[in-house]
């Protein structure tokens, strides 16, 4: 694996060299089937285009040169558009009026790697991809990446497992195990996280399905591992994941966060009802009475903070975790052991 991939990989707390290869070239995950416009497009008919052929994407070219890419617009920039612009405007405005002023740009030949980055530092979905006369190629996205890595991992997983099927515990197993699980209470960890947050968001971006985040925290942790220690620590938040475990659906994802921090990823449901369910999950984990002599309330208790896709100052996945982290921030302050919805932030002046 190269240097810096490995430097990228652990410095994001994602490295795994044998799980998470990254031979391939931009070229070979980029989207061929890419839809163009002139630059002087109305922004409707851009819509339409992605609409009818099931894109997030298009395109913008210079109408002199079909092979010049000038910009892209996704799905998330209309979204991000309309919501500041009368929906009517999109019949006379140009998609030359969305398009970034830098143009993001990657080589046939450049390491996958450098489209993670690309995408990473600059807060991008989509890259577009030029040869070495800077003639459009394709579209490589982040999703093509997240699912390229998936394969690549699945691939070499597979072959390790084969190359030991008389092994009581299999290499598969044991690879997803270190790779995606948290090791003391068996649920996703903060890898596997990034990785379906991210999926499910492209995936509701484009279907404009519902989508939430739930994020909770166990109140007075530190007051528990300080008064029964840390051995015990580790089974009281076992039994609370069984809890979240329990009270979710099977397309329900639990994942911990950090420490004593755990999130819940919901696809297909409004925050309306996600708050609901992180209620409910709260309510069964004091009944549990798991017992905890330093609480007010004698046993241990969690809070919760929620965010939503369809909230409206919830425009990326970034958007989604900070926002559920603040309302699991005002939840504690408001007093623990409740829910709490995001808020947009109240901005000075």
């Amino acid at each position: 694996m190269p240097t810096g991939v490995v430097e990228l990989l652990r410095d994001s707390g994602l490295y795994t060299e044998v799980i998470l290869p990254t031979n391939a070239n931009v070229g070979d995950v980029m989207t061929t089937n890419v839809i163009t416009v002139p630059v002087d497009t109305k922004l409707i008919c851009a819509c339409k285009l992605m609409t009818d052929n099931q894109i997030s994407s298009v395109v913008v070219i210079d109408p002199e040169n079909p092979l010049r890419a000038i910009g892209i617009i996704t799905e998330r920039r209309v979204v991000n558009y309309l919501t500041i612009h009368p929906l009517d405007t999109i019949e006379s405005t140009n998609v030359s009026e969305l398009i970034d002023s830098h143009l993001y740009t990657l080589g046939l030949d450049e390491p996958l790697i450098e489209a993670i980055k690309l995408c990473q530092q600059n807060r991008i979905r989509h890259v577009i991809v030029v040869d070495d006369q800077q003639r459009l190629q394709g579209v490589v996205s982040f999703t093509d990446v997240i699912e390229q890595v998936i394969a690549e991992s699945n691939q070499n997983v597979a072959l390790l497992d084969s190359s030991d099927s008389n092994s009581n515990d299999s290499v598969a197993e044991v690879m997803r195990r270190l790779a995606f699980t948290d090791p003391m209470t068996g649920v996703g960890n903060r890898r596997a996280l990034d990785l379906d947050l991210e999926h499910q968001w492209e995936i509701a971006q484009r279907y404009h399905r519902q989508m939430s985040l739930a994020m909770v925290d166990v109140d007075f942790f530190k007051r528990y591992n300080d008064h029964y220690g840390h051995l015990d620590g580790d089974e009281a938040l076992k039994s609370i994941v069984e809890v979240i475990s329990n009270s979710t659906r099977a397309s329900d994802k639990v994942f911990r966060f950090g420490g004593e921090e755990f999130c819940i990823l919901l696809p297909e449901t409004a925050v309306e009802d996600a708050l609901a369910l992180v209620k409910r999950i709260i309510k069964a984990i004091e009944e549990k009475a798991i017992p905890h002599e330093k609480a007010p309330n004698g046993v241990v208790t969690i809070s919760g903070g929620v965010s939503g896709i369809s909230l409206s100052h919830v425009d990326s996945v970034a958007d989604m975790l900070e926002s559920a982290d603040r309302a699991l921030y005002r939840a504690k302050t408001e007093g623990k052991n409740r829910a709490s919805l995001s808020e947009p932030l109240r901005k000075a002046g």
